[in-house]
């Protein structure tokens, strides 16, 4: 797929940086997640990555993570650049290319994931190396217009342009590419809706019983659906998301329910909701 030549302004985070060869003081968890390439989808797996006897990569993609992420409640965070050990390498990319992702992860999310992500679910962000602060090709414009091609393992125009620099012996900067997936929106809501229903308890002055927000599930490009746990990505089955929402049904209702067994019979008796 090529997508329209469209200005994009750039946001490398200047205020903070990595130091390379370093190693970053957390661990994967069931919100952190380390990827030493950037390659979103299996279609996008250079030549040389090894396939299993399933005839899937070796290497598995960012989409994988990112499905994870945004069916979990806590939401999580990729680290492209960062090694399974904990290790900051970074990856070399210049502007045009870091605009390419941004390209490439909306097309994703937007097109290809079901259903199509909010916007507002995720935000990318790329922190320089320390030592490539103040390399002028950071924030260096090439082509403002250039028109990118993804959905492919080929090189795009940008991946050229950064080629033919690093030919020329120029000292291409380096970055450590985030992806952010913020939680479901249902959390916070359920959070609300559970905390205001012990308050009305308390008044009794509940006149109807919440009920339980459940987030949506995503399913990635390839229609699998995938939930994190621990550090890691879990397909969902059927039976499994059976489970799963019955535990988030029971994380909300039981609160409540605690609550309520502190009434006395004559306060659940004076309850709106309780009188016919």
């Amino acid at each position: 797929m090529i997508a329209p030549a469209i200005k994009i302004e750039d946001d490398v985070d200047l205020s903070r940086s990595y130091v390379e060869g370093e190693e970053v003081d957390f661990d994967e968890d069931v919100t952190h997640e380390f990827k030493g390439h950037r390659n979103l989808g299996y279609e996008e797996m250079p030549n040389f990555v090894k396939y299993d006897n399933s005839g899937r990569p070796t290497r598995q993609p960012l989409s994988k993570a990112i499905c994870s992420f945004l069916n979990s409640v806590f939401g999580g965070v990729i680290y492209c650049g960062v090694t399974d050990e904990g290790k900051v390498k970074g990856l070399l990319m210049l502007r045009c290319q870091r605009q390419h992702f941004r390209l490439a992860v909306e097309d994703l999310l937007s097109n290809r994931f079901t259903p199509p992500v909010p916007k507002e679910r995720y935000h990318l962000k790329f922190v320089p190396m320390q030592s490539h602060v103040d390399n002028p090709l950071l924030l260096a414009e090439q082509d403002p217009l250039m028109e990118h091609e993804f959905r492919t393992s080929l090189y795009c125009k940008c991946d050229k342009a950064a080629e033919m620099l690093a030919s020329g012996r120029e000292h291409l900067p380096k970055v450590v590419m985030e992806i952010h997936i913020e939680p479901p929106p249902e959390v916070k809501e359920n959070q609300i809706l559970a905390r205001d229903t012990i308050r009305h308890l308390e008044e009794g002055t509940l006149t109807q019983w919440p009920l339980c927000k459940h987030p949506r599930i995503y399913c990635d490009q390839m229609g699998d659906a995938y939930i994190r746990t621990h550090a890691l990505d879990r397909i969902i089955s059927e039976t499994t998301l059976i489970q799963l929402q019955f535990d988030r049904s029971a994380q909300f209702y039981q609160p409540i329910s605690d609550f309520y067994q502190t009434l006395t019979d004559e306060q659940k008796r004076a309850l709106p909701v309780n009188i016919d």
